[in-house]
């Protein structure tokens, strides 16, 4: 029960930040059963500017179109075709986050390289610090799946409450990943921190402290 209801907290907390900005829907389930492409495991490689579609034929400038034809891509099953509308709605505005974001989520979950989700989602939330769902994304990346960087799983959450000092939601993620590698001081940390900035169902944080103290 007490597990359930911090599910809940962190799920109504992921469907509000989901508003301020566009992802794509993921099938984690497949997605955890594939092995990962790993180009470079020091750090994130940036894909070359010459592999962005030079002329369209369809779509214009306009960055939206080219966005909403990378969902329709995607969501047929074109991941090359997703690739190449959002490099290309990423090369008519470079300052959105949003294409960065889509696709970290493809090269994440679909096109499994994940070098270069890494290299895009953390594009995502250098434009948009505030972003916070593009950290627990990262998280997802180093914790699940990118395990030559696992270590990184707690810190990507670490410059996301840094750079959003009223936030709680990333405190009750990090306190869950501090709880379950068995560090219940860290989990204490911030289940408390989370606490104190009056996240909604407090009782359930409160149980999953009060759960520390049984264990």
């Amino acid at each position: 029960m007490i597990k359930a209801n911090l599910i809940i907290i962190i799920v109504v907390a992921a469907l509000a930040l989901s508003a301020a900005g566009f992802w794509v829907v993921r099938d984690i389930q497949n997605a955890k059963t594939a092995a990962p492409v790993v180009q470079n495991a020091e750090k994130p490689v940036s894909p070359p500017v010459n592999d962005l579609p030079a002329s369209p034929s369809l779509g214009g400038d306009d960055p939206t179109a080219w966005l909403q034809k990378g969902i329709l891509k995607k969501n047929a099953g074109d991941y090359k075709g997703a690739k190449e509308a959002w490099e290309y709605a990423a090369k008519i505005r470079p300052e959105d986050y949003i294409a960065y974001n889509n696709l970290g989520d493809l090269y994440h979950y679909y096109l499994k390289d994940y070098s270069k989700a890494e290299f895009y989602l953390k594009k995502t939330v250098e434009l948009k610090p505030d972003y916070l769902q593009g950290y627990t994304n990262l998280h997802d990346l180093y914790r699940i799946f990118y395990k030559e960087k696992s270590d990184f799983a707690d810190d990507i959450l670490l410059e996301g409450i840094k750079n959003n000092q009223q936030d709680y939601y990333l405190r009750i993620i990090l306190a869950s990943y501090y709880k379950d590698a068995g560090d219940k001081q860290s989990a204490r940390k911030y289940y408390e921190e989370a606490l104190r900035l009056n996240p909604p169902n407090k009782a359930a944080i409160e149980e999953e402290l009060a759960g520390l103290d049984r264990q």
